[in-house]
């Protein structure tokens, strides 16, 4: 009886894992002082369904776009406000009022 239990057990269990499986020709990681950055090369099924509520994509890796912002051009002047400094590269300092965030 014990044995049946486990087995209808295990069972049971198998059939709701599920994990991502994809079949590529080729991947990997490659890392820099600046970072890490990981590709899988010949994904055969890709697919991406976009509303006007948003995107969704589907696959093993999803794109990310890093944009650097290296300084503002055009500044608006807007009394009580400052932002410093600039360009900010870790961080960047609002006072609204003598009131720093």
């Amino acid at each position: 009886m014990k044995r049946l239990t486990i087995t209808i057990s295990v069972l049971a269990f198998s059939f709701s894992v599920k994990a991502q499986q994809a079949v590529v020709s080729t991947g990997g990681v490659d890392s820099a002082s600046g970072g890490s950055l990981s590709y899988t090369i010949g994904q055969v099924v890709y697919e991406s369904n976009t509303t006007s509520n948003g995107q969704v994509s589907e696959g093993v890796q999803q794109p990310y776009e890093i944009y650097d912002v290296t300084g503002v051009r055009d500044v608006v002047e807007m009394k009580g406000v400052e932002l410093y400094p600039n360009p900010a590269r870790d961080n960047l300092t609002i006072e609204i009022d003598h009131k720093t965030a």
